[in-house]
């Protein structure tokens, strides 16, 4: 029993080491068991290296005394406990949640002074949030108990605008279900019924508005995954260029979709949907939605955003992007993702030289950003016509996929890259129809339009 596992290995195991330092510092402010605390202070949070028993669990909190399976899951349970308050706590609160909890306890204690109610009415102005709505069925509901008060019996009670309210937040949480569910089945030929929405959109098509706010934002994404249609597309772009966004998942869900029928549609050729990929990322950038809830951009994001701006020689927003994007960077991803950031935007200028600076900066060790510096190396030394260097650097990346080798449609992206470009070197003179047809035949190959490029 001493030397079994201990299940708190997945609690601390989970737990990144700001949180667990945020811990800590909870655990001194909070709880006065000094149980608690010694076993905190003797975990050391070395979740990649170690993993602790029973036994180890138990010395840490009670030291030498002998071991007592009861004191041991009395400790384990206090800690999960303190653990469960400090991840509530630092939580994100929903201010609007939080005012309608706020509008109860005035009127249930008699609180004479201001009502948050007078704060929730604003948002009868700006209903972007499924809190909006909310706060309006809680405002409205207010009004229908009022009149209930009066005991007259000839004044409607308010129940027309309670079911509206309710039509409304009902129609926003379908639509969303079924767009993560159409999406899910695009991806994994899962067929579902949808049940009442063919029926609901029938009945709303007409009397849905752009001044319906985030109801209208969830009804046209829904038509864009149903229908693929263009159109819906452009009056989603044009309601999101003037509608107030908010950081919350319905907003997150349009922009994803948007975002995936711009790349659809890229993929198929039509070009013109690089500057709607553009025009989305610069909105996401400046409501914020690019960052996560710690204030970090992700580095595939920022990868994924050079790419669409310098596509389309955007070079003065692309250098200001990286230059405001670094700091927001996590720390242990910054040095090379701010070096591969500026090799990119130093290639596109045909720079190669310096592109190649940054990439000798560092090289990472995730398999997938270390098969995009290797990438990029390439394609600048083939620039150069340093084929000595090229012949190096190819090797050494085949034996670096050797290593690594997996499944995944990346790495034989990546193998199938070597290998085309190998042929290309080896036939720069001759004739090329056929390496051409060859790459277009194939289906998982990296930078695919580059090396066809090379041939034409």
């Amino acid at each position: 029993m001493l030397n079994k596992i201990s299940k708190l290995n997945s609690l601390i195991h989970a737990t990144d080491q700001n949180s667990w330092r945020d811990f800590g510092q909870y655990i001194q402010l909070f709880s006065n068991n000094k149980r608690i605390q010694q076993l905190y202070a003797n975990l050391k949070h070395e979740q990649q290296e170690k993993t602790y028993t029973k036994a180890a669990i138990f010395s840490a909190a009670f030291g030498d005394e002998p071991y007592d399976d009861n004191a041991y899951r009395q400790i384990v349970h206090q800690f999960k406990k303190i653990y469960d308050q400090f991840i509530l706590s630092s939580s994100e609160r929903n201010a609007i949640d939080d005012q309608v909890r706020l509008a109860k306890h005035y009127k249930e204690n008699n609180i004479q002074l201001k009502s948050p109610k007078t704060q929730l009415a604003k948002q009868y102005q700006h209903i972007e949030s499924i809190q909006d709505y909310k706060a309006i069925y809680y405002l409205e509901t207010e009004k229908m108990d009022e009149i209930l008060q009066l005991n007259d019996r000839t004044k409607e009670p308010n129940l027309q605008m309670l079911n509206d309210v309710l039509d409304k937040l009902y129609l926003i949480e379908k639509f969303k279900l079924v767009c993560s569910a159409i999406n899910y089945a695009n991806i994994n030929q899962y067929e579902y019924d949808f049940g009442l929405i063919n029926e609901l959109e029938d009945r709303v098509r007409n009397t849905i508005m752009p001044q319906d706010g985030l109801l209208y934002g969830m009804f046209k994404v829904y038509q864009l995954m149903k229908y693929r249609g263009e159109n819906y597309f452009i009056e989603l772009h044009q309601w999101i260029q003037q509608a107030e966004i908010q950081h919350n998942s319905e907003f997150e869900l349009i922009f994803l979709m948007m975002n995936n029928y711009c790349i659809r549609q890229i993929n198929r050729g039509n070009a013109a949907y690089f500057q709607q990929l553009f025009s989305l990322n610069k909105i996401t950038i400046e409501n914020g939605l690019i960052l996560d809830e710690h204030g970090h951009i992700s580095p595939h994001a920022a990868k994924n955003i050079i790419a669409v701006s310098l596509r389309l020689k955007e070079f003065t927003w692309t250098k200001e992007f990286i230059e405001n994007a670094t700091s927001r960077l996590k720390e242990e991803h910054r040095e090379e993702t701010t070096s591969y950031l500026w090799a990119r935007y130093a290639y596109e200028l045909k720079d190669y030289a310096r592109a190649l600076k940054h990439l000798a900066i560092t090289l990472p060790i995730d398999m997938l950003n270390n098969s995009s510096f290797r990438v990029l190396q390439l394609k600048c030394l083939y620039e150069l016509d340093d084929y000595e260097m090229m012949d190096t650097a190819l090797e050494n990346f085949r034996l670096y996929l050797i290593r690594h080798k997996n499944q995944t449609n990346y790495y034989y992206s990546n193998v199938n890259f070597i290998a085309h470009l190998k042929k290309i070197i080896k036939n720069k003179d001759r004739v090329k129809t056929s390496l051409i047809q060859k790459i277009q035949e194939e289906k998982l190959v990296a930078e695919k339009a580059w090396l066809i490029s090379l041939l034409q």
